[in-house]
């Protein structure tokens, strides 16, 4: 199952057609599940990347939704920061 192709490509070739490589089943599923647990060292650290800013993007709603009176959104850098520092305590939290 790790090595089906998720996305199969054939070019032809004198004799017929060849399967070409591609993406696998595997790395379709943790690229959407956001899981990185494939066997390509780069798609994993893309796929860390991605989880990190969707944590973060929920933090940031739920900061401006809470209509908290202590923050300054006068300034978004630091309202930005905040959240990231959630989605990573999320990111650490999972791994514990």
């Amino acid at each position: 199952m790790k090595d089906i192709q998720a996305f199969p490509t054939y070019k032809r070739d004198g004799a017929g057609f060849l399967l070409e490589d591609g993406m696998t089943l595997l790395d379709y599923a943790c690229i959407k599940l956001k899981v990185p647990e494939t066997d390509k060292e780069w798609l994993n650290k893309l796929i860390e990347k991605s989880r990190r800013d969707v944590f973060a993007g929920q933090a940031l709603v739920g900061e401006l939704s809470s209509q908290a009176k202590e923050y300054d959104y006068q300034n978004p850098e630091e309202c930005v920061g905040r959240c990231y520092e959630f989605a990573d305590a999320m990111l650490k939290a999972r791994e514990s």
